[in-house]
C-alpha cells in the first residue's frame, strides 16, 4: 500500500506493471517526441537559414537596377514590397555614398532576430560588376517558435493519446492474461488458507503462472494430508487431554473425597522442605488449614504425638537413603481429644532437577485397630471357652466322685450323727462348685440353653423388681422400654441372668448412690454400622442398654473385663465369672454385646439380641419331671462304663445298694467286649462320652450295630448343646450331667426301664 496525495493506494502486481510498462512507454515516446522535436526544429531552423540566404541575394539583386539609376522610390517600394515577407522583419537600404534610401529596422526587444547584409552589386555589358550600394535584412525566428510550439502541442497529443492507448490495451491485456489467472489464483489460495484444502485450481495458458498454480495444488495436497494427520494427532491429543484432566479430577476428587485420609506431596530442594500438595481429607481429620500446612510443613509433623513424629521422620531417613517405600503408623489426637491411628504409606523419588519429592498417603485406621482389638479379644475368648469348656467336664468328673462319696456316707449316717453336718456342709460347697462349673459352661457357650420365644420387656421388669430387693435403695432404677418390641427367641433364665449380672455390677459401681437404667429399642443395623463390628451381622435386633452413673472403666480394665476369674472388687466379693458368663450367654444366642465406659463417666453396655423369626423356637430336649416317690428299687443289670476309676465304683456301689446288677467297664472295648458276651442280660447301659480309646460316642454306635433296642443312658459333664445333644439324636435314651444326685440318676434309670414296659 502506498500513499499518494495524501490517499492510501491499495497495490497489486497488475497496477505495478501496468504503471510500469506505462512509464517505460512514457519515458519512450517523450524520447521519440524530443527527438522528432530537435529534429524538426534544426531542420526548419536549416530552412530558414537556407531561405534567408536566397532572400538576402534575391533582394540585392532586385535591387541593383534603382541603386544603380538611384530611383529611390522604386527601391522603397521594392524593400516595402518584401517587408510583407513572413520571414523578414526589416531592411535597410542604403546607396552609395553612404545614403540611406530605406530603413525599416524592427525593434529587438521580445523578439529573436538575425540578419544578413548583402552588396548591392550592378553590372551589365558594359560594365564590370561593381558596388552600388547596400541592404541590411533582418529576419525573424518567430516561425521557427510557431512551429517548435505546433511540434509539441502535436508531440503532446500525440504521446498522451498513445500512453491512454497503450495504458488501456495492457489494462485489457494484463486483465485477460494476468490479472483474471492471478485473481483465480488468488481465490483459489484464500479458499485453500480458508480449510479447503481440497480444492484444486485449473490450469491455464501461461506456462509461468501454470507453474505456480501446479505447485500450489501441490501445496494444498501436502497441506490437505499433513492437515488430515496434524488432524487426527490434535483429535488424539485432545482426547488425552481431556482423559488427563478428567483422570486428574478422578483423582483430585478421589483424594480429597477419602472417607479415612489424605494423600500429600511434599519437595525437599536444598535442605528446604514445603508441602507442594495435600488433600481435603486432612482438614476434615485434623480440622487443620491446608494452607497451614501448605505453608509450614511441620504444621504436618506437629499433628502426630511427639514419639510417633520422632518415628515418621526416622522413617522417612533411612528410605531416603535406600530410595525405597516406607510404611508406618502413628497415633494422633483428634479434635475431639481422642486418640487415633494414622497408617502412612510414603515413597521418595527424583525429579530431573534433583529435588527429592515425597509423595504419600495417611489413611485413619483406627476402626481397623478397633477391629484387630476386637479380634484378637474374640481369639482370647475362644481359647478361653475351649479351655474354660475342657476344665468344666474333667471338674464335673472330679465333684461326682466327691458327691457320689459323700451322698454314699450320708446314706448310712442318722440325721443326729455329729458328722452329718459336715458332710452337709461338704454337700453344699459341691453344689456351689457345680454351680461356678455351670457359669463355665455359660461363659464357654456349653451350657444347656431352653429358647423360647419371650418379651425382652417381660424378662426385663421382673428382672428391676428383683434388682430393687438386693441393692441399695440409694441406687434409682430407671426402665424405659420400647412398647412396640420385637419378639427375642432365647432362654429366659439366662436373659434374666444377664440383667441381674449387670445390674449388680452397676449397683457395685455406685456406692454412694446413683442412677442405673435399663431400656430397650428395635434397631435395625445397618453394613455401615457392622463394618466397624466384628462380631455381628447386618439385621434386626432388640437392644438391651443397662447403663450407670459410677465410676467407669479405663482403657485397661475395659480391655479384661470379659476374661474369666478378672475382678476389680475386693476378695470375697466375686468370683470374676460375672461379666465372662453374661458374655458367653449373649454368644450363644448369636448376640453381640459392647461396653462403653469413661473413669468418672459411668458404664453403658448394649446388647444386641437377635429379633426372633417365623421359626419354631429352637428347644432343649425335654426331660419329663418325676417325683422323689418313683425312687424305687430294681433289678435290672446295668452296665456302667467310665474310664474314672472312683466314679465307676462309686456308681455301681450306690445302684448295687438299690438292688440292681452292675457291670462296669472302664473304656469302649471292654462294655462292647462284655455287652456281646451277656446280650441278653444286659438291661442297661449308664455310658460316658469322653473316654481313650473309641470313646463314647462310637461306643454307642457299636452298641446299637449290635442291639437296636438297646437302651443308653448317657452320662456326661458336657452339656446338651455340645457332644451330648448329637448322641442322644444318635438313638440315646437319655441323658444326665454331671456332677449328679444319685436320687436324679435313680428316677433317670427308671425311667427309661419304663419305657421298655
Amino acid at each position: 500500500m502506498i500513499k499518494l496525495f495524501g490517499r492510501q493506494i491499495q497495490r497489486s502486481l497488475t497496477k505495478d506493471l501496468i504503471v510500469g510498462i506505462s512509464l517505460s512507454l512514457a519515458v519512450l515516446l517523450t524520447a521519440l517526441g524530443a527527438i522528432f522535436y530537435f529534429y524538426l526544429t534544426e531542420r526548419y531552423s536549416a530552412d530558414i537559414q537556407n531561405r534567408s540566404e536566397m532572400l538576402s541575394d534575391e533582394i540585392a539583386h532586385v535591387l541593383s537596377r534603382p541603386a544603380w539609376n538611384l530611383d529611390h522610390d522604386f527601391a522603397t517600394h521594392i524593400a516595402s514590397a518584401y517587408l510583407h515577407n513572413e520571414i523578414v522583419s526589416g531592411i535597410r537600404l542604403i546607396f552609395s555614398p553612404e545614403t540611406v534610401v530605406f530603413d525599416h529596422i524592427p525593434d529587438h526587444n521580445g523578439q529573436d532576430l538575425f540578419g544578413k547584409t548583402r552588396d548591392i552589386y550592378f553590372e551589365n555589358d558594359f560594365f564590370e560588376p561593381h558596388v552600388v550600394g547596400e541592404v541590411e535584412i533582418w529576419f525573424s525566428r518567430h516561425q521557427i517558435h510557431e512551429m517548435q510550439n505546433n511540434i509539441i502541442r502535436i508531440v503532446g497529443v500525440t504521446l498522451l493519446s498513445s500512453i491512454v492507448i497503450i495504458v488501456l490495451v495492457i489494462q485489457i491485456l494484463m486483465s485477460l492474461l494476468l490479472k483474471r489467472p492471478l485473481s483465480s489464483l488468488h481465490k483459489s489460495i484464500r479458499s485453500i488458507a480458508a480449510g479447503n484444502y481440497k480444492s484444486f485450481i485449473r490450469p491455464v495458458p501461461q506456462e509461468d503462472i501454470n507453474a505456480i498454480i501446479s505447485d500450489v495444488n501441490l501445496m494444498a495436497e501436502c497441506i490437505a494430508d499433513h492437515t488430515s494427520r496434524l488432524s487426527l494427532e490434535i483429535n488424539d491429543r485432545k482426547q488425552v487431554e481431556k482423559d488427563l484432566r478428567e483422570r486428574g479430577r478422578q483423582l483430585q476428587s478421589l483424594s480429597d473425597n477419602l472417607p479415612d485420609g489424605y494423600v500429600y506431596q511434599c519437595i525437599m530442594s536444598d535442605d528446604e522442605k514445603r508441602f507442594t500438595y495435600i488433600s481435603a481429607g486432612a482438614q476434615r481429620l485434623h480440622k487443620v488449614s491446608v494452607t497451614d500446612i501448605l505453608a509450614d510443613y511441620r504444621a504436618f509433623y506437629n499433628l502426630f504425638t511427639e514419639q510417633d513424629r520422632e518415628h515418621i521422620l526416622e522413617q522417612e531417613n533411612r528410605a531416603t537413603e535406600t530410595m525405597s517405600q516406607f510404611n508406618t503408623t502413628a497415633r494422633y489426637i483428634s479434635p475431639d481429644n481422642e486418640l487415633r491411628w494414622m497408617s502412612l504409606t510414603a515413597a521418595p523419588r527424583l525429579t530431573a532437577e534433583g529435588d527429592l519429592v515425597w509423595e504419600g498417603i495417611a489413611m485413619d485406621i483406627t476402626a481397623q485397630k478397633n477391629l484387630e482389638e476386637q479380634l484378637r479379644q474374640s481369639q482370647k475368648m475362644e481359647s478361653v471357652g475351649i479351655l474354660a469348656g475342657g476344665i468344666a467336664h474333667d471338674f464335673n468328673n472330679i465333684l461326682q466322685a466327691m458327691s457320689g462319696n459323700i451322698q454314699l456316707i450320708l446314706m448310712h449316717k442318722s440325721k443326729n450323727d455329729h458328722d452329718t453336718k459336715r458332710l452337709e456342709i461338704i454337700a453344699g460347697s459341691i453344689d456351689r462348685a457345680a454351680r461356678l462349673v455351670r457359669q463355665l459352661l455359660l461363659f464357654s457357650r456349653k451350657a444347656d440353653v431352653m429358647r423360647q420365644c419371650l418379651d425382652l420387656n417381660t424378662i426385663a421388669r421382673d428382672s428391676i423388681v428383683m434388682l430393687q430387693r438386693i441393692i441399695p435403695k440409694m441406687i434409682s432404677v430407671q426402665f424405659a422400654p420400647d412398647e412396640n418390641l420385637w419378639t427375642i427367641e432365647a432362654d429366659p433364665v439366662q436373659v434374666e441372668q444377664v440383667i441381674l449380672n449387670l445390674g449388680t455390677n452397676a449397683a457395685d459401681a455406685m456406692l454412694e448412690g446413683g442412677r442405673l437404667t435399663i431400656e430397650t429399642k428395635n434397631v435395625d443395623l445397618d453394613d455401615d454400622y457392622v463394618s466397624s463390628q466384628l462380631d455381628i451381622q447386618p439385621g434386626q435386633y432388640v437392644m438391651l442398654c443397662i447403663s450407670d452413673t459410677g465410676h467407669g472403666m479405663d482403657t485397661v480394665t475395659l480391655a479384661s473385663i470379659y476374661d474369666p476369674f478378672f475382678t476389680t472388687k475386693e476378695v470375697g466379693k466375686g468370683t470374676g465369672l460375672g461379666l465372662a458368663t453374661v458374655y458367653g450367654i449373649v454368644k450363644s444366642h448369636g448376640g453381640s454385646i459392647h461396653c462403653y465406659s469413661e473413669p468418672g463417666q459411668g458404664t453403658t453396655f448394649r446388647i444386641y439380641w437377635p429379633r426372633a423369626v417365623n421359626e419354631p423356637a429352637l428347644k432343649a430336649l425335654d426331660q419329663p419331671e418325676v417325683e422323689s416317690s418313683w425312687i424305687v428299687k430294681g433289678n435290672e443289670t446295668i452296665l456302667v462304663v467310665d474310664d474314672d476309676l472312683d466314679i465307676l465304683e462309686l456308681t455301681a456301689e450306690a445302684l448295687e445298694g438299690y438292688g440292681y446288677q452292675i457291670l462296669t467297664a472302664a473304656s469302649g472295648e471292654e462294655a462292647l467286649s462284655k455287652y456281646s458276651e451277656r446280650k441278653g442280660e444286659i438291661d442297661m447301659v449308664i455310658l460316658d462320652l469322653n473316654m481313650p480309646g473309641m470313646g463314647g460316642r462310637q461306643c454307642l454306635d457299636q452298641l446299637l450295630t449290635k442291639d437296636a433296642a438297646v437302651k443308653v443312658l448317657v452320662a456326661s459333664g458336657y452339656s446338651l448343646t455340645g457332644q451330648a445333644a448329637d448322641v442322644l439324636k444318635s438313638g440315646a435314651a437319655g441323658y444326665i450331667g454331671k456332677p449328679f444326685q444319685f436320687s436324679e440318676l435313680l428316677i433317670k434309670i427308671r425311667e427309661i426301664l419304663s419305657k421298655g414296659e
